[in-house]
């Protein structure tokens, strides 16, 4: 037998070989087999096909939800690529938010102000490129531990909703330059303290936490040193933590409708201070320090016990308003 005959032979035998055609044929006693490359492509859309019907399945979640509440096409897409690809949501009318929101990777804003939120999916810790949420005016009593996971937030909104604490992953959350947690007199949040790893947001520029129930703040507030603005009026605060007097950046400082008997000595340290809000507390008199806010444009002071005011205010310069002094 030459060479060439046993190449054919050896072929002819083997159990697998590819024709002209492209085709691998198996041979075998119980059944031959034959798969062109046609076929294998096939099946590789039909395997991708069935993994994009997976991925899409919770799509079909919101796009139900989207529906059940009338929100149209402009807000949330019905095109799989345009919906993958959304960076700004803005919903109103809706009394819950499905659990699929989290898959929403790309949004860089949420805005669900007030709705009838009573909760939120634990998903929402999934958006870790959100930059801006608005959750503000609901029905929230509680925040789920993954928000802190929102690490490239720089504004958080939750004002005026029913929370009575917020999670210690909130000082996860170190981007924060703008907190509000605020209420209103029809929309309360009762906060009684402040997490201590709010020490963390050291990049906040202004915290909001007004209408509350606070009876304290805590001293490591005083590691804020951003922060230009505080508001922590309408609470029950019966002292300022002497902390205070480091957050040498603040323009601006409501302390009113409090329980406020006196402020800290140094609270003539605040020299950027633009406006001082101390009305309607308790104090029956003022550190002379606070003649060196030179740069006081306004103080407000009524309705406390005070019968004077320190001479060290230049009276000429700053807008005191007052009553009974």
């Amino acid at each position: 037998m030459t060479k060439k005959d046993g190449q054919k032979s050896i072929e002819s035998n083997s159990l697998v070989k590819r024709t002209s055609k492209g085709l691998m044929t198996s041979k075998g006693r119980r059944s031959q087999i034959s798969l062109t490359s046609d076929i294998i492509k096939a099946a590789a859309i039909s395997r991708a096909s069935s993994q994009a019907l997976v991925d899409e399945s919770w799509m079909q979640e919101i796009w139900e939800w989207a529906d059940k509440f009338g929100i149209d096409e402009d807000t949330i897409p019905h095109d799989s690529a345009a919906l993958l690809a959304l960076e700004y949501l803005f919903v109103y009318d809706i009394s819950f938010l499905p659990e699929s929101i989290g898959n929403l990777i790309n949004l860089t804003s949420l805005t669900v102000r007030a709705n009838k939120l009573s909760s939120l999916p634990e998903s929402i810790g999934n958006l870790v490129n959100l930059t801006s949420l608005n959750i503000g005016a609901n029905k929230l009593s509680l925040l789920p531990e993954s928000i802190g996971n929102l690490v490239n937030l720089t504004s958080l909104y939750i004002f005026s909703n029913k929370l009575s604490s917020l999670p210690e992953s909130i000082g996860n959350l170190i981007n924060l330059t703008s907190f509000d947690v605020s209420s209103d007199e029809f929309l309360p949040n009762k906060l009684s303290s402040l997490p201590e790893s709010i020490v963390n947001l050291i990049n906040l520029t202004s915290l909001h936490v007004g209408a509350n129930k606070l009876t304290s703040l805590p001293e490591s507030i005083g590691n804020l040193v951003n922060l230009r603005s505080l508001a922590v009026s309408h609470n029950e605060l019966t002292s300022l933590p002497e902390s205070i007097v480091n957050l040498i950046n603040l323009t601006s400082l409501h302390v009113g409708t409090n329980k406020l008997t006196s402020l800290p000595e140094s609270i003539g340290n605040l020299t950027n201070l633009t406006y001082f809000g101390v009305e309607s507390n308790k104090l029956t008199s003022l550190p002379e320090s606070i003649g060196n806010l030179r740069n006081l444009m306004g103080l407000y002071v009524s309705d406390n016990e005070l019968t004077s005011l320190p001479e060290s205010i230049d009276q000429k310069k700053v807008n005191i308003y007052q009553s009974g002094v």
